[in-house]
C-alpha cells in the first residue's frame, strides 16, 4: 500500500516538472519576432500581434479592453432591438460545460421594456489594424437559449466592415455561421449551416477556430482551418481599407432573418484564445523601408507556432481612433465668381418677373384658399359674311372625367378633326403679288381649296368651373362665333382626381342664326332630359346671364379625399406605431393594446383603399350610361393607361433619384426605435430595371405584387395594374350591360359577374360593384324613388351603417377569437394548380395584401351606398378641406410613404436619440410629417398635372383625329406661281434679240 502511494507521488512530481520545464522552454514574446509573423500557406507576411489564451490568466490583459455603451438606435431593417454592453457580461470563468475549460465568458442578458438587450463587447486596445490574420476560439451561445450571435468584427463604420457572426437562433437546428463585409445583409447563402458542419466533423456547438485573412484585394473566411467563403474585388468591386479595433461581441437584435432572440434567460458564449497578426496604420514610410531592407520572410516568426505569447510593442497614437486626412482646403476663385455672376443675374430677373406677377390673391388661388374669378363673357365680333362660324373647342384636359373630350357630334361636323384647334376665317383666295405690280390674270397662280387658318381655338383647354356651379350655360345674343368659355377651378387637379370626379359643363355661346345653341354645346354631364328642356326653352333663357349647370357632386371629392387621409394614417401607423395595427409587434404601451382592441381597426384597416377603386368605376362609365355613345369610351381606353402611369412614372422617377442620393439613409435605423418591421425599400440596381418595373406596371395581370413595391415608398403602386385591369373589363362588360334592357336581367348579370369574380379573387367585383351604384343612380334614378318613402330608407340606410361597421368589427375580431376569419375565406376559394379549394390543397394561409377579400367588398359597398343616399354624410364630406384637398389626391397617394420613410425616420430617430419619450417623438414626427406632405403638394401637383394632361392630349388627338394634310412647299401659293415666273425671263430674252435685229 505504501509503495503504491509513493508511486503516484513520484509520478506527479514528475508530471509537473516535465510540464514546466516544458512550458518555461516552448514559450515566447511575441516582442522577439522584430521581422514580423509569416504563414506559409497563404503566403502572409505583418508586423505586429497580439496573443491571449484566457486559460493561462485570472485577468484581462492590458491589450483587451471591456466596453460599456448604450446605442440609442441601431442599424437594419428587422432590427427590433437596440444593442448595449456592460462590462459586469465579461468574465474569465471555467465552462462547466466544456470539461471545466477556463476561457473568456460572455453574456448576453434578456432585452428589457425599453428595446435594450444588454450583451458583451471586448475590443482590442490598439485601434491601428490595417489589414491581417485574425484567428480566435470561440464557442456558440448555448443551444438551449433563444437566438444571440458570438461574433468576431473589425469596424469602422456601415461600409468599412467586416464580421463573421456565430447564431445559435431560436430553433437550434437552424443555427449558422454568417460571413460579411460591408453591411451587407446576411442572407443565408453568405454562410453556412451547423449541419453542414457537423457532417464534416466539427462541432460548432464546442470550441472552434474561426479566422479571417484581410488582405487589400480580398477577405477569406476560416472555419477549423477549412476555407468557407471570400469575398474580392472582382465580385465586391471594393472592400474594407481602413484600420479600426478588433472586437468580439454577444449580442442580440431580434432580427428574425439572423439572430432571432433575444434570449429569455442570461446567454453565454465563450472566447478561448485570440491570436491576431496584422499591420500598424501608424507606422511611417522610413519604418516601412527599414522593415523591408532587414526582414525577409525566413526570418520572421511562424503565425502557426502555439509558443508565441504577449503583444507587440506599440507607440501611443495606436491606441486612438484612425482619421482620415484632409487636404489643406483652398478657395477656388475663379469659379466662385462665375457662380456669383450667374447666380445673381438668375436671382435678379426671376425676382423681377416674380414681382410683376404677384399678388396675394393670385397666391391664395394658386394655394387654394380662394377661388378663382369667372372670366368675363367676351362679346361676339361682328364678321362679314366670308366668315365662317368658330368651330367649337373642347376641353380636353381631363381624359378621364365624366366630360367628352371631343363634341358628340363631331361626326356632323363640316371641319376635319384637326380643324378643331383653329378658327376658320373663310376661304377667300389670297392676293398675290409680283415684282411691283399684279400678273395678269392668265399668269395668277391657282386658288388652293384648303381653308386658311389664323388662330389657335380659344377654350380648347378650358379650365373646370368653380365648385359653386355658378357658371353655366351662358347664352348672349348675337355674334357669329359659337366657342367654349373657360373657366377655372381652385386648383389644378391631378390625373387621380380626374380619373374620379367631372369637373364641370362647358359653356357654349350661341350661333349667330338665332338663339337655338348649337348641338354641339351639349353638356355630356346633364341627364338627356334636362338637355332636351334647356334647348327648347333657349328662347326664353337668351336674355338671362346664364343657365345653372348640373351641380358638382362634392360630397364624392370629400369621400375620396377622406379615404385618402385614412389610407396615409394607416401606413404612418404601421411605420412608427405598428404595435396597435399589427398584434404581433411588441408595443410602447398598454394603451396600444387597448386602442387595437377597440376603436384603432375602423380607421386604420387597409380596406380603405376600397372607395378609391369603386368611385373611379362610377365615373370612368357614367357618361356612357347617360348618352349609349362609343366615342367617349374610346378616348377613356385610348388615353386611361398614360393618363394613370404619367404622374406615377414621374413621382417614381423622383423618388428614385432622392433615395440614391440618402434620402432613405436613416430608414434602416428605424426599426430599433419603432420595433415595427414593416417598412422596407431597397434601391434598384440600375435605370435599366427601374425603367423596366415601371414598364411593368402596365402590362402585370392581378393579382401579384409588382416588382416596384420592393422599390417604392409603402408600395401602393400595386394598385396601379389593379385600376388599369379593372378599366378594360368595367368599358367592355358596359356594352353588354347597356345592351341588357330589362331590369332583371341586367341585375341579374351584375350578380353573376360580382359573385364570380370575388370567387376567382379578383378585383373586378369593386368594379362591377361601382358600375351597378352609377347604374342606379344615372338609368333607374333610385334616389327619388328611394327618399320619398322614409319606411324603406331608414330601414335600408340602417342595414347599410351595420353592414359597414360589421366590416371593420370582421377584422377587429380576430383580437378577441383567435381565428384568422380571412384566413378561413381564402380557404374557400380555388387552388389554380389542382382545382380544389385552396383549403383542400393545403395552401391556407392569411392572404396576401393585395388579394381581395369578401368583407372589404361588402364594406366599400356599403359605405358608397349611405354617401350617395344620405343627406347628412354628404354635408359632412363636403367639408371645405376635404375638397381643397381632393385635387391633390393622387400626390398624397404617391408621394406620402417617401416622405413618412425619409424625412419621417430622420426625425424620429433623431428625436428619440435626444432621450424624448417615445410618446413625443410620436407626436412631433407627425406634425413634422403632415407639414411636409401638405407643404409639397403646391409644388409637386401643378406639374405633375400638366405633364399628364398635355401627353394624354396629344396623345388622343393623335388618335382620334385625321392627320393634317401635307402641304406643298408653295402653299398657300400654288404651284402655277412658280411654274409662270420661270417663263417670263426667256420670253423677255427673246424680245430684246428681235429689237436688236
Amino acid at each position: 500500500m505504501l509503495k503504491q502511494i509513493a508511486f503516484l507521488l513520484r509520478l506527479t512530481i514528475f508530471f509537473n516538472s516535465s510540464f514546466t520545464s516544458a512550458q518555461d522552454v516552448s514559450t515566447q514574446d511575441v516582442g522577439d519576432c522584430t521581422c514580423g509573423f509569416y504563414d506559409a500557406d497563404t503566403d502572409l507576411l505583418f508586423t505586429d500581434s497580439t496573443i491571449v489564451y484566457f486559460n493561462e490568466t485570472d485577468t484581462i490583459p492590458d491589450s483587451l479592453v471591456v466596453e460599456s455603451f448604450e446605442h440609442r438606435y441601431d442599424r437594419g431593417w428587422n432590427a427590433l432591438y437596440r444593442q448595449g454592453a456592460a462590462a459586469d457580461n465579461v468574465e474569465i470563468s471555467n465552462d462547466t460545460t466544456a470539461r471545466n475549460r477556463s476561457s473568456l465568458a460572455v453574456y448576453c442578458n434578456p432585452g428589457d421594456g425599453e428595446g435594450l438587450v444588454v450583451g458583451a463587447s471586448v475590443r482590442t486596445a490598439r485601434q491601428d489594424i490595417f489589414f491581417g490574420s485574425f484567428r480566435s476560439s470561440m464557442r456558440a451561445p448555448r443551444s438551449w437559449f433563444r437566438g444571440s450571435a458570438m461574433s468576431m468584427m473589425l469596424h469602422h463604420n456601415i461600409t468599412e466592415t467586416w464580421n463573421l457572426d456565430v447564431m445559435n437562433t431560436d430553433n437550434s437546428t437552424q443555427a449558422w455561421v454568417a460571413m460579411v463585409s460591408q453591411g451587407k445583409f446576411a442572407d443565408s447563402w453568405l454562410g453556412t449551416n451547423f449541419t453542414d458542419l457537423l457532417a464534416v466533423g466539427t462541432n460548432p456547438w464546442h470550441y472552434v477556430e474561426y479566422r479571417v485573412d484581410w488582405t487589400r484585394d480580398r477577405i477569406d473566411y476560416y472555419i477549423d482551418g477549412v476555407l468557407q467563403r471570400s469575398d474580392t474585388e472582382k465580385l465586391n468591386g471594393t472592400l474594407p481599407s481602413t484600420p479600426a479595433p478588433l472586437k468580439w461581441q454577444h449580442w442580440s437584435q431580434g432580427n428574425v432573418y439572423t439572430t432571432q432572440g433575444p434570449p429569455g434567460k442570461r446567454s453565454q458564449a465563450n472566447l478561448g484564445w485570440t491570436r491576431i497578426f496584422f499591420n500598424s496604420s501608424t507606422a511611417t514610410k522610413a519604418e516601412r523601408l527599414s522593415f523591408d531592407e532587414k526582414c525577409s520572410p525566413a526570418a520572421a516568426c511562424l503565425m502557426n507556432d502555439n509558443n508565441l505569447r504577449g503583444s507587440s510593442p506599440h507607440s501611443p497614437a495606436s491606441l486612438k481612433p484612425w482619421k482620415q486626412h484632409k487636404p489643406t482646403w483652398k478657395l477656388l476663385w475663379i469659379p466662385l465668381t462665375v457662380d456669383i455672376i450667374f447666380g445673381g443675374l438668375f436671382v435678379l430677373v426671376t425676382t423681377k418677373t416674380l414681382l410683376r406677377r404677384f399678388s396675394m390673391e393670385r397666391l391664395n388661388q394658386f394655394l387654394g384658399f380662394s377661388k378663382r374669378p369667372a372670366p368675363a363673357i367676351e362679346t361676339p365680333r361682328m364678321s362679314s359674311d366670308s366668315d365662317r362660324n368658330t368651330v367649337m373647342g373642347t376641353n380636353p384636359g381631363d381624359p378621364f372625367s365624366d366630360r367628352t373630350a371631343l363634341p358628340e357630334s363631331i361626326n356632323t361636323s363640316p371641319h376635319s378633326a384637326r380643324d378643331l384647334h383653329t378658327i376658320s376665317e373663310g376661304t377667300t383666295t389670297p392676293t398675290y403679288s409680283g415684282y411691283s405690280t399684279p400678273a395678269p390674270g392668265h399668269q395668277s397662280p391657282t386658288p388652293s381649296t384648303r381653308r386658311v387658318y389664323s388662330r389657335p381655338a380659344e377654350g380648347l383647354l378650358a379650365a373646370p368651373f368653380p365648385h359653386d356651379g355658378s357658371s353655366g350655360m351662358n347664352m348672349a345674343p348675337g355674334g357669329s362665333s359659337s366657342r367654349m368659355i373657360p373657366s377655372t377651378t381652385t386648383s389644378a387637379a391631378t390625373s387621380y382626381a380626374d380619373l374620379l370626379f367631372p369637373y364641370s359643363t362647358p359653356v357654349v355661346m350661341p350661333s349667330k342664326s338665332g338663339l337655338q345653341p348649337s348641338p354641339l354645346a351639349k353638356s355630356p354631364i346633364t341627364e338627356p332630359e334636362q338637355s332636351k328642356t334647356e334647348s327648347k326653352t333657349a328662347p326664353a333663357n337668351a336674355a338671362k346671364p346664364g343657365i345653372a349647370a348640373a351641380p358638382r357632386v362634392d360630397y364624392l371629392a370629400g369621400f375620396i379625399s377622406m379615404s385618402a387621409i385614412l389610407v396615409t394614417v394607416n401606413h404612418f401607423g404601421l411605420t412608427f406605431w405598428a404595435g396597435v395595427i399589427i398584434p404581433s409587434v411588441r408595443p410602447h404601451y398598454q394603451s396600444e393594446i387597448w386602442a387595437r382592441k377597440t376603436f384603432a381597426n375602423y380607421f386604420l384597416d387597409p380596406l380603405w383603399i376600397g372607395p378609391f377603386l369603386m368611385v373611379s368605376t362610377r365615373f370612368l362609365v357614367s357618361n356612357y350610361l347617360r348618352t349609349g355613345k362609343l366615342e367617349n369610351m374610346a378616348q377613356k381606353i385610348v388615353a386611361r393607361p398614360f393618363r394613370l402611369l404619367t404622374p406615377v412614372a414621374s413621382i417614381a422617377t423622383l423618388t428614385y433619384f432622392l433615395s440614391d442620393a440618402g434620402a432613405l439613409n436613416w430608414l434602416e435605423y428605424l426599426a430599433s426605435v419603432t420595433w415595427s418591421p414593416w417598412p422596407f425599400t431597397v434601391i434598384v440596381k440600375n435605370p435599366g430595371v427601374f425603367i423596366s418595373e415601371l414598364i411593368q406596371l402596365a402590362y402585370l395581370i392581378p393579382n401579384a405584387a409588382p416588382m416596384i413595391t420592393y422599390n417604392y415608398c409603402t408600395g401602393v403602386l400595386w394598385t396601379i395594374p389593379v385600376q388599369l385591369q379593372g378599366a378594360w373589363q368595367t368599358l367592355l362588360a358596359l356594352i353588354m350591360i347597356k345592351e341588357c334592357k330589362t331590369p332583371w336581367k341586367r341585375f341579374s348579370l351584375y350578380a353573376f359577374c360580382i359573385v364570380n369574380h370575388w370567387y376567382a379573387l379578383s378585383w373586378g367585383s369593386y368594379y362591377y360593384a361601382g358600375v351597378l351604384l352609377a347604374d342606379l343612380e344615372i338609368t333607374f334614378k333610385y334616389k327619388k324613388w328611394l327618399h320619398p318613402r322614409p319606411w324603406v330608407y331608414y330601414p335600408l340606410l340602417i342595414v347599410l351603417i351595420l353592414l359597414a361597421i360589421g366590416g371593420f368589427t370582421y377584422d377587429s375580431a380576430v383580437q378577441y377569437t383567435g381565428v384568422q376569419y380571412a384566413q378561413v375565406e381564402y380557404g374557400i376559394h380555388p387552388h389554380p394548380g389542382s382545382g380544389l379549394s385552396i383549403k383542400e390543397s393545403g395552401n391556407s394561409v392569411y392572404p396576401d395584401y393585395f388579394i381581395p377579400r369578401l368583407n372589404a367588398l361588402v364594406t366599400t359597398v356599403a359605405m358608397q351606398t349611405i354617401v350617395e343616399i344620405s343627406p347628412a354624410v354628404q354635408k359632412v364630406l363636403s367639408f371645405r378641406f376635404l375638397q381643397w384637398l381632393f385635387p391633390h389626391v393622387f400626390t398624397i397617394y404617391l408621394i406620402h410613404g417617401f416622405i413618412f420613410w425619409s424625412v419621417g425616420s430622420w426625425a424620429m430617430v433623431s428625436i428619440f436619440s435626444y432621450g424624448h419619450p417615445y410618446w413625443l417623438c410620436c407626436l412631433l414626427v407627425t406634425i413634422i410629417c403632415y407639414g411636409v406632405l401638405l407643404a409639397s403638394l403646391p409644388i409637386l401637383t401643378p406639374p405633375i398635372e400638366l405633364l399628364g394632361k398635355n401627353f394624354t392630349l396629344h396623345l388622343w388627338e393623335h388618335a382620334s383625329q385625321e392627320p393634317v394634310p401635307r402641304k406643298p412647299t408653295t402653299h398657300p401659293f400654288g404651284i402655277e406661281m412658280l411654274l409662270g415666273r420661270k417663263a417670263a425671263p426667256s420670253e423677255s430674252l427673246s424680245d430684246s434679240f428681235n429689237l436688236i435685229t
